[in-house]
Protein backbone atom coordinates (compact mmCIF):
# COMPACT_ATOMS: atom_id res chain seq x y z
CA UNK A 1 0.00 0.00 0.00
CA UNK A 2 3.32 2.12 0.50
CA UNK A 3 3.27 2.91 -3.44
CA UNK A 4 -0.39 3.53 -4.13
CA UNK A 5 -0.26 5.89 -1.31
CA UNK A 6 2.63 7.65 -2.63
CA UNK A 7 1.41 7.30 -6.09
CA UNK A 8 -1.82 8.97 -5.17
CA UNK A 9 -0.03 11.91 -3.27
CA UNK A 10 1.87 12.50 -6.62
CA UNK A 11 -1.32 12.84 -8.63
CA UNK A 12 -2.47 15.53 -6.76
CA UNK A 13 0.58 17.13 -6.78
CA UNK A 14 -0.07 17.23 -10.63
CA UNK A 15 -1.74 20.08 -11.19
CA UNK A 16 -0.15 22.32 -8.51
CA UNK A 17 3.65 21.16 -9.74
CA UNK A 18 3.07 19.20 -13.12
CA UNK A 19 6.80 20.13 -14.60
CA UNK A 20 7.62 17.88 -11.39
CA UNK A 21 5.11 15.42 -12.34
CA UNK A 22 6.30 15.36 -16.37
CA UNK A 23 9.41 14.93 -15.27
CA UNK A 24 8.99 11.87 -13.82
CA UNK A 25 6.72 11.08 -16.30
CA UNK A 26 9.62 11.58 -19.44
CA UNK A 27 11.59 9.16 -17.28
CA UNK A 28 9.31 6.35 -17.05
CA UNK A 29 8.88 6.28 -13.47
CA UNK A 30 4.89 7.64 -13.25
CA UNK A 31 4.08 4.83 -15.48
CA UNK A 32 6.28 1.89 -13.30
CA UNK A 33 4.36 3.48 -10.32
CA UNK A 34 1.10 3.20 -11.61
CA UNK A 35 2.06 -0.98 -12.63
CA UNK A 36 3.32 -1.23 -9.01
CA UNK A 37 0.30 0.58 -7.47
CA UNK A 38 -2.32 -1.21 -9.53
CA UNK A 39 -1.04 -4.32 -7.35
CA UNK A 40 -1.72 -2.64 -4.28
CA UNK A 41 -5.34 -1.79 -6.12
CA UNK A 42 -5.95 -5.60 -6.24
CA UNK A 43 -4.91 -6.39 -3.16
CA UNK A 44 -7.24 -3.43 -1.74
CA UNK A 45 -10.08 -4.93 0.42
CA UNK A 46 -13.07 -3.47 -1.22
CA UNK A 47 -15.33 -3.86 -3.47
CA UNK A 48 -14.79 -4.47 -7.39
CA UNK A 49 -16.60 -1.31 -8.34
CA UNK A 50 -14.47 0.90 -5.64
CA UNK A 51 -11.37 -0.83 -7.38
CA UNK A 52 -12.45 0.15 -10.98
CA UNK A 53 -12.80 3.70 -9.60
CA UNK A 54 -9.54 3.76 -8.15
CA UNK A 55 -8.25 2.34 -11.59
CA UNK A 56 -10.29 4.75 -13.57
CA UNK A 57 -8.68 7.91 -11.40
CA UNK A 58 -4.96 6.61 -11.73
CA UNK A 59 -5.36 6.33 -15.38
CA UNK A 60 -7.17 9.64 -15.74
CA UNK A 61 -4.45 11.44 -14.12
CA UNK A 62 -1.70 9.99 -16.12
CA UNK A 63 -3.34 10.63 -19.16
CA UNK A 64 -3.95 14.16 -18.32
CA UNK A 65 0.07 15.33 -17.52
CA UNK A 66 0.61 12.48 -20.82
CA UNK A 67 -1.17 14.91 -22.64
CA UNK A 68 -0.02 18.17 -21.05
CA UNK A 69 4.21 16.71 -21.32
CA UNK A 70 2.76 15.77 -25.16
CA UNK A 71 3.14 12.45 -24.90
CA UNK A 72 0.10 11.92 -27.01
CA UNK A 73 0.91 8.13 -27.43
CA UNK A 74 0.70 7.80 -24.05
CA UNK A 75 -2.13 9.59 -23.30
CA UNK A 76 -3.89 7.52 -25.91
CA UNK A 77 -3.21 3.90 -24.55
CA UNK A 78 -4.74 5.38 -21.18
CA UNK A 79 -7.73 6.65 -22.44
CA UNK A 80 -7.86 3.29 -24.54
CA UNK A 81 -7.93 1.31 -21.27
CA UNK A 82 -10.45 3.65 -20.06
CA UNK A 83 -12.49 3.28 -23.17
CA UNK A 84 -12.33 -0.77 -22.40
CA UNK A 85 -13.30 -0.44 -19.21
CA UNK A 86 -16.03 1.52 -19.36
CA UNK A 87 -17.62 -0.57 -22.32
CA UNK A 88 -17.65 -3.05 -19.30
CA UNK A 89 -19.22 -1.34 -16.29
CA UNK A 90 -19.83 2.45 -17.38
CA UNK A 91 -23.04 4.08 -18.27
CA UNK A 92 -23.79 5.79 -21.19
CA UNK A 93 -21.91 9.19 -19.90
CA UNK A 94 -18.60 7.22 -19.32
CA UNK A 95 -18.85 5.98 -22.61
CA UNK A 96 -19.17 9.15 -24.30
CA UNK A 97 -16.27 11.04 -22.38
CA UNK A 98 -14.07 8.32 -23.02
CA UNK A 99 -14.48 7.93 -26.49
CA UNK A 100 -14.52 11.78 -26.90
CA UNK A 101 -10.92 11.82 -25.02
CA UNK A 102 -9.52 8.94 -27.20
CA UNK A 103 -10.85 10.39 -30.04
CA UNK A 104 -9.32 13.70 -29.22
CA UNK A 105 -5.82 11.83 -29.18
CA UNK A 106 -5.98 10.80 -32.23
CA UNK A 107 -7.02 13.88 -33.92
CA UNK A 108 -3.60 15.42 -31.93
CA UNK A 109 -1.33 12.28 -33.28
CA UNK A 110 -2.74 13.22 -36.80
CA UNK A 111 -5.15 10.35 -36.99
CA UNK A 112 -8.20 11.80 -37.61
CA UNK A 113 -9.79 9.00 -39.75
CA UNK A 114 -8.77 6.70 -36.97
CA UNK A 115 -10.55 8.91 -34.43
CA UNK A 116 -14.05 9.10 -36.81
CA UNK A 117 -13.34 5.11 -36.26
CA UNK A 118 -13.65 5.59 -32.34
CA UNK A 119 -16.47 7.30 -32.65
CA UNK A 120 -18.56 5.20 -35.32
CA UNK A 121 -17.87 2.14 -32.82
CA UNK A 122 -18.89 4.09 -29.92
CA UNK A 123 -22.17 4.69 -32.04
CA UNK A 124 -22.60 1.44 -33.80
CA UNK A 125 -21.63 -1.23 -30.82
CA UNK A 126 -22.18 1.21 -27.59
CA UNK A 127 -25.60 2.40 -28.52
CA UNK A 128 -25.05 5.77 -27.44
CA UNK A 129 -25.95 8.63 -29.20
CA UNK A 130 -29.39 8.11 -29.40
CA UNK A 131 -31.04 11.30 -27.88
CA UNK A 132 -31.31 14.22 -30.18
CA UNK A 133 -28.58 15.76 -27.39
CA UNK A 134 -25.93 13.17 -28.03
CA UNK A 135 -26.48 12.84 -31.63
CA UNK A 136 -26.09 16.43 -32.40
CA UNK A 137 -22.52 15.82 -30.09
CA UNK A 138 -21.09 13.43 -32.50
CA UNK A 139 -22.19 15.25 -35.41
CA UNK A 140 -20.22 18.29 -34.18
CA UNK A 141 -16.94 15.78 -32.97
CA UNK A 142 -17.07 13.78 -36.48
CA UNK A 143 -16.88 17.29 -38.17
CA UNK A 144 -13.87 18.17 -36.48
CA UNK A 145 -12.24 14.72 -37.98
CA UNK A 146 -13.37 15.57 -41.20
CA UNK A 147 -11.94 18.96 -40.84
CA UNK A 148 -8.45 17.37 -39.41
CA UNK A 149 -8.33 14.73 -43.07
CA UNK A 150 -8.97 17.72 -44.61
CA UNK A 151 -12.25 17.14 -45.83
CA UNK A 152 -14.10 20.72 -45.77
CA UNK A 153 -17.16 19.51 -47.50
CA UNK A 154 -17.83 16.81 -44.98
CA UNK A 155 -16.99 18.64 -42.05
CA UNK A 156 -19.69 21.14 -42.97
CA UNK A 157 -22.11 18.50 -43.67
CA UNK A 158 -21.79 16.79 -39.99
CA UNK A 159 -21.71 20.50 -38.32
CA UNK A 160 -25.25 21.01 -40.36
CA UNK A 161 -26.17 18.35 -38.59
CA UNK A 162 -24.99 18.91 -35.56
CA UNK A 163 -25.73 22.91 -34.93
CA UNK A 164 -29.45 23.07 -34.95
CA UNK A 165 -31.32 25.24 -32.83
CA UNK A 166 -32.93 22.98 -31.01
CA UNK A 167 -30.05 21.31 -30.12
CA UNK A 168 -28.02 24.00 -29.17
CA UNK A 169 -30.94 26.17 -26.94
CA UNK A 170 -30.41 23.93 -24.16
CA UNK A 171 -26.45 24.97 -23.94
CA UNK A 172 -24.87 27.86 -21.68
CA UNK A 173 -24.65 31.16 -23.69
CA UNK A 174 -20.66 30.59 -24.14
CA UNK A 175 -20.85 26.57 -25.63
CA UNK A 176 -23.55 28.36 -27.89
CA UNK A 177 -21.43 30.72 -29.34
CA UNK A 178 -18.70 28.63 -28.98
CA UNK A 179 -20.36 26.22 -31.54
CA UNK A 180 -21.64 28.45 -33.81
CA UNK A 181 -18.23 30.08 -34.37
CA UNK A 182 -16.60 26.70 -35.26
CA UNK A 183 -19.47 26.27 -37.61
CA UNK A 184 -19.05 29.68 -39.19
CA UNK A 185 -15.14 28.11 -39.65
CA UNK A 186 -16.19 25.51 -41.33
CA UNK A 187 -18.11 27.03 -43.84
CA UNK A 188 -15.44 29.63 -44.82
CA UNK A 189 -13.11 26.78 -44.88
CA UNK A 190 -15.58 25.06 -47.52
CA UNK A 191 -15.89 28.05 -49.31
CA UNK A 192 -12.42 27.93 -50.98
CA UNK A 193 -13.37 24.43 -51.91
CA UNK A 194 -16.99 24.53 -53.68
CA UNK A 195 -15.73 27.91 -55.36
CA UNK A 196 -11.74 27.65 -55.69
CA UNK A 197 -10.00 30.98 -55.14
CA UNK A 198 -12.34 33.56 -56.24
CA UNK A 199 -14.77 35.04 -53.65
CA UNK A 200 -17.27 36.05 -56.49
CA UNK A 201 -18.09 32.16 -57.80
CA UNK A 202 -19.44 31.38 -54.15
CA UNK A 203 -22.67 30.03 -54.69
CA UNK A 204 -25.39 32.72 -53.42
CA UNK A 205 -26.83 29.96 -50.73
CA UNK A 206 -23.76 29.80 -49.38
CA UNK A 207 -22.62 33.63 -49.17
CA UNK A 208 -26.19 34.20 -47.66
CA UNK A 209 -25.09 31.12 -45.05
CA UNK A 210 -22.23 32.75 -44.18
CA UNK A 211 -23.53 36.11 -43.72
CA UNK A 212 -26.28 34.99 -41.92
CA UNK A 213 -24.37 32.82 -39.74
CA UNK A 214 -22.15 36.49 -38.35
CA UNK A 215 -25.38 37.93 -37.83
CA UNK A 216 -26.84 34.94 -35.69
CA UNK A 217 -23.14 34.61 -33.69
CA UNK A 218 -22.98 38.51 -32.90
CA UNK A 219 -26.56 38.97 -31.86
CA UNK A 220 -26.09 35.97 -29.77
CA UNK A 221 -23.10 36.90 -28.08
CA UNK A 222 -23.18 40.68 -27.70
CA UNK A 223 -19.96 40.95 -29.79
CA UNK A 224 -19.40 44.54 -31.41
CA UNK A 225 -17.72 43.02 -34.80
CA UNK A 226 -18.55 40.21 -36.76
CA UNK A 227 -15.16 39.33 -37.93
CA UNK A 228 -14.44 39.04 -34.12
CA UNK A 229 -16.10 36.49 -31.99
CA UNK A 230 -13.42 34.84 -29.29
CA UNK A 231 -14.83 32.41 -27.14
CA UNK A 232 -13.75 34.80 -24.05
CA UNK A 233 -15.09 38.11 -24.65
CA UNK A 234 -15.00 41.69 -22.88
CA UNK A 235 -16.97 43.65 -24.59
CA UNK A 236 -15.99 47.18 -22.77
CA UNK A 237 -12.49 46.60 -24.61
CA UNK A 238 -12.01 48.60 -28.51
CA UNK A 239 -12.81 46.10 -31.30
CA UNK A 240 -9.74 46.92 -33.49
CA UNK A 241 -7.70 44.57 -35.25
CA UNK A 242 -4.78 46.45 -36.18
CA UNK A 243 -4.16 48.66 -33.32
CA UNK A 244 -1.04 50.92 -33.57
CA UNK A 245 1.79 50.46 -30.61
CA UNK A 246 1.91 54.35 -30.35
CA UNK A 247 -1.61 53.78 -28.46
CA UNK A 248 0.16 51.85 -26.06
CA UNK A 249 3.25 53.32 -24.62
CA UNK A 250 4.13 50.07 -22.31
CA UNK A 251 3.54 47.79 -25.64
CA UNK A 252 5.89 50.34 -28.12
CA UNK A 253 8.74 50.05 -25.28
CA UNK A 254 8.32 46.36 -25.57
CA UNK A 255 8.37 46.71 -29.23
CA UNK A 256 11.62 48.15 -29.50
CA UNK A 257 13.51 46.09 -26.95
CA UNK A 258 12.43 42.96 -29.32
CA UNK A 259 13.51 45.21 -32.09
CA UNK A 260 16.78 46.30 -30.74
CA UNK A 261 17.59 42.09 -29.73
CA UNK A 262 16.21 40.90 -33.53
CA UNK A 263 19.37 39.15 -34.80
CA UNK A 264 20.34 37.19 -31.75
CA UNK A 265 16.77 35.83 -31.43
CA UNK A 266 16.40 35.23 -35.23
CA UNK A 267 19.61 33.37 -34.63
CA UNK A 268 18.19 31.32 -31.61
CA UNK A 269 14.97 30.44 -33.54
CA UNK A 270 16.51 29.13 -36.22
CA UNK A 271 18.97 27.47 -33.77
CA UNK A 272 15.92 25.75 -32.15
CA UNK A 273 14.10 24.83 -35.03
CA UNK A 274 17.41 23.10 -36.65
CA UNK A 275 17.96 21.35 -33.05
CA UNK A 276 13.96 19.99 -33.54
CA UNK A 277 12.77 21.85 -30.67
CA UNK A 278 10.08 23.68 -32.30
CA UNK A 279 6.53 21.14 -32.15
CA UNK A 280 3.84 21.02 -34.94
CA UNK A 281 0.75 22.30 -34.20
CA UNK A 282 -1.84 19.77 -33.01
CA UNK A 283 -5.52 21.74 -33.67
CA UNK A 284 -5.90 20.76 -37.48
CA UNK A 285 -5.48 24.20 -37.94
CA UNK A 286 -3.03 24.36 -40.98
CA UNK A 287 -4.55 22.96 -44.40
CA UNK A 288 -3.57 19.47 -44.86
CA UNK A 289 -0.97 18.49 -47.27
CA UNK A 290 -0.36 22.83 -47.40
CA UNK A 291 3.18 22.88 -45.57
CA UNK A 292 3.56 22.81 -41.57
CA UNK A 293 2.79 25.20 -38.34
CA UNK A 294 5.72 24.49 -35.52
CA UNK A 295 6.14 27.00 -32.93
CA UNK A 296 8.65 26.76 -29.91
CA UNK A 297 7.00 27.92 -26.30
CA UNK A 298 9.19 29.58 -23.89
CA UNK A 299 6.70 29.41 -21.02
CA UNK A 300 5.19 25.76 -21.86
CA UNK A 301 5.05 23.39 -18.62
CA UNK A 302 6.86 20.93 -20.81
CA UNK A 303 10.07 22.55 -21.23
CA UNK A 304 12.60 23.10 -18.51
CA UNK A 305 11.98 26.68 -17.10
CA UNK A 306 14.32 28.58 -15.03
CA UNK A 307 12.78 30.45 -11.89
CA UNK A 308 11.25 33.00 -14.00
CA UNK A 309 9.46 30.19 -15.66
CA UNK A 310 10.93 30.69 -19.10
CA UNK A 311 12.29 27.54 -20.79
CA UNK A 312 16.55 27.09 -20.85
CA UNK A 313 16.29 26.24 -24.51
CA UNK A 314 15.65 29.92 -25.21
CA UNK A 315 18.02 32.36 -23.00
CA UNK A 316 18.20 35.05 -25.23
CA UNK A 317 14.28 35.39 -25.52
CA UNK A 318 13.79 34.83 -21.75
CA UNK A 319 16.52 37.80 -21.05
CA UNK A 320 14.61 40.12 -23.60
CA UNK A 321 11.25 39.74 -21.74
CA UNK A 322 12.75 39.52 -18.33
CA UNK A 323 14.31 42.96 -18.44
CA UNK A 324 11.15 44.18 -20.17
CA UNK A 325 9.27 42.87 -17.21
CA UNK A 326 11.43 44.40 -14.64
CA UNK A 327 11.36 47.86 -16.59
CA UNK A 328 7.42 47.98 -16.96
CA UNK A 329 6.00 46.17 -13.80
CA UNK A 330 2.44 47.22 -15.68
CA UNK A 331 3.40 44.99 -18.65
CA UNK A 332 1.61 41.69 -18.34
CA UNK A 333 3.60 38.88 -20.56
CA UNK A 334 1.75 35.19 -20.83
CA UNK A 335 3.34 34.00 -23.73
CA UNK A 336 6.29 34.03 -25.70
CA UNK A 337 7.19 31.73 -28.56
CA UNK A 338 8.98 31.07 -31.90
CA UNK A 339 6.68 30.29 -34.94
CA UNK A 340 7.82 28.76 -38.17
CA UNK A 341 5.47 28.25 -41.27
CA UNK A 342 6.97 25.87 -44.03
CA UNK A 343 6.63 27.02 -47.84
CA UNK A 344 3.22 26.48 -49.46
CA UNK A 345 1.60 26.43 -46.30
CA UNK A 346 -2.23 27.92 -45.73
CA UNK A 347 -2.95 28.69 -41.44
CA UNK A 348 -6.84 28.13 -42.17
CA UNK A 349 -9.15 30.63 -40.62
CA UNK A 350 -9.63 30.61 -37.07
CA UNK A 351 -10.39 32.97 -33.96
CA UNK A 352 -8.34 33.21 -30.99
CA UNK A 353 -9.46 32.55 -27.73
CA UNK A 354 -10.20 35.66 -26.26
CA UNK A 355 -9.88 39.50 -26.80
CA UNK A 356 -8.24 40.27 -23.40
CA UNK A 357 -4.78 39.65 -25.06
CA UNK A 358 -2.65 41.73 -27.52
CA UNK A 359 0.11 40.22 -29.47
CA UNK A 360 3.56 41.21 -30.96
CA UNK A 361 4.99 39.59 -34.13
CA UNK A 362 8.42 40.69 -35.17
CA UNK A 363 9.48 39.45 -38.12
CA UNK A 364 12.65 37.58 -37.43
CA UNK A 365 13.28 35.13 -41.45
CA UNK A 366 11.00 36.70 -43.48
CA UNK A 367 11.33 35.75 -47.57
CA UNK A 368 11.10 38.13 -50.55
CA UNK A 369 9.53 36.89 -52.96
CA UNK A 370 10.12 36.10 -56.19
CA UNK A 371 8.85 34.32 -59.68
CA UNK A 372 8.62 30.88 -58.53
CA UNK A 373 6.31 31.46 -55.53
CA UNK A 374 2.89 30.04 -55.34
CA UNK A 375 -0.05 31.48 -56.61
CA UNK A 376 -1.87 33.50 -53.80
CA UNK A 377 -5.84 32.93 -53.35
CA UNK A 378 -7.74 35.58 -53.76
CA UNK A 379 -8.93 36.85 -49.98
CA UNK A 380 -4.44 37.35 -49.40
CA UNK A 381 -4.61 39.53 -52.73
CA UNK A 382 -7.37 41.72 -52.01
CA UNK A 383 -7.38 44.37 -49.27
CA UNK A 384 -3.17 44.14 -48.75
CA UNK A 385 -1.47 47.11 -46.98
CA UNK A 386 1.59 48.53 -48.41
CA UNK A 387 3.30 46.37 -46.14
CA UNK A 388 2.91 43.53 -48.87
CA UNK A 389 4.92 45.01 -51.49
CA UNK A 390 7.78 42.53 -52.83
CA UNK A 391 6.12 40.14 -49.79
CA UNK A 392 5.23 36.69 -50.19
CA UNK A 393 4.23 35.66 -46.78
CA UNK A 394 0.43 37.01 -45.89
CA UNK A 395 -1.45 37.64 -42.89
CA UNK A 396 -5.00 38.29 -42.94
CA UNK A 397 -6.78 39.58 -40.12
CA UNK A 398 -10.37 40.96 -40.17
CA UNK A 399 -12.10 42.04 -42.96
CA UNK A 400 -11.69 45.43 -45.10
CA UNK A 401 -9.66 47.81 -46.48
CA UNK A 402 -5.28 46.64 -45.06
CA UNK A 403 -6.79 43.90 -43.77
CA UNK A 404 -3.92 41.58 -45.10
CA UNK A 405 -0.87 42.91 -43.79
CA UNK A 406 2.99 41.16 -44.30
CA UNK A 407 6.10 40.57 -41.84
CA UNK A 408 9.23 42.42 -42.58
CA UNK A 409 12.44 41.49 -41.06
CA UNK A 410 13.14 43.58 -37.62
CA UNK A 411 9.71 44.95 -37.76
CA UNK A 412 6.94 44.39 -35.34
CA UNK A 413 3.05 44.01 -35.90
CA UNK A 414 0.52 44.53 -33.00
CA UNK A 415 -2.86 42.56 -33.40
CA UNK A 416 -5.69 41.59 -31.89
CA UNK A 417 -6.32 38.03 -32.88
CA UNK A 418 -9.94 37.40 -31.51
CA UNK A 419 -10.45 38.59 -35.22
CA UNK A 420 -11.19 35.89 -37.78
CA UNK A 421 -7.75 35.18 -39.31
CA UNK A 422 -5.28 33.01 -41.33
CA UNK A 423 -1.74 33.27 -43.14
CA UNK A 424 -0.87 31.98 -46.07
CA UNK A 425 3.51 31.58 -47.04
CA UNK A 426 3.39 31.28 -50.61
CA UNK A 427 7.13 31.73 -50.36
CA UNK A 428 9.89 29.69 -51.89
CA UNK A 429 11.34 29.64 -47.70
CA UNK A 430 9.89 29.40 -44.57
CA UNK A 431 8.54 32.02 -42.41
CA UNK A 432 10.23 32.47 -39.08
CA UNK A 433 9.03 35.10 -36.05
CA UNK A 434 8.76 35.70 -32.87
CA UNK A 435 5.28 36.22 -30.88
CA UNK A 436 4.73 37.34 -27.83
CA UNK A 437 1.50 37.65 -25.93
CA UNK A 438 0.48 40.30 -23.58
CA UNK A 439 -2.57 41.35 -21.43
CA UNK A 440 -4.61 43.67 -23.22
CA UNK A 441 -3.49 47.37 -21.50
CA UNK A 442 -6.61 48.34 -21.19
CA UNK A 443 -8.40 45.23 -19.92
CA UNK A 444 -10.65 46.47 -17.05
CA UNK A 445 -9.20 46.35 -13.14
CA UNK A 446 -12.40 44.38 -12.11
CA UNK A 447 -11.54 41.55 -14.74
CA UNK A 448 -7.19 41.66 -13.79
CA UNK A 449 -8.26 37.94 -12.17
CA UNK A 450 -9.73 36.17 -15.24
CA UNK A 451 -6.14 36.90 -17.11
CA UNK A 452 -4.12 34.05 -18.32
CA UNK A 453 -0.92 33.20 -16.18
CA UNK A 454 1.54 35.06 -17.09
CA UNK A 455 5.62 34.68 -17.04
CA UNK A 456 6.40 35.97 -14.09
CA UNK A 457 10.05 38.34 -12.90
CA UNK A 458 9.82 36.81 -9.20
Amino acid sequence: MVVLGLLLLLLLKADSDPKAFQSLLKQGLVLEAVNEGMQDVVRVNSSRTAKLALKLSLWRSVAKAARMARFHETALQLHSDILNWHKLDGDANDVLKACFELATDHFRLGQAMDGLTVLDDCQAHLRVGQTKLEQGLFHRIRALAFDCAGDFKSALRESRLGVVWDVLEPFPLAAQTQELSRHLLYLQRAANVFAGPLESDLSQAHQEEIASTRAHLVALGGYKHPYQVPQNYEPSLPAVAWPTLETYPVLHRLAQALTASTVALQQEGEALYAQGHLFQDEHCIPAKQRGAWSRFEASGVWEDRDSHGCSQSSPVLCQVIHQALQQDPALVVTRASYSHVQPNTWIQPHYGGSNKRLKLHLGLTIPPSNSNDAAVPNQFVADQHPSCLDKCAYFRLGKGSNSVRCWSNSTVLLLDDSFEHEVYNACQHSRLILQVVVQHPLLPSSRQSDRLPPVTTS
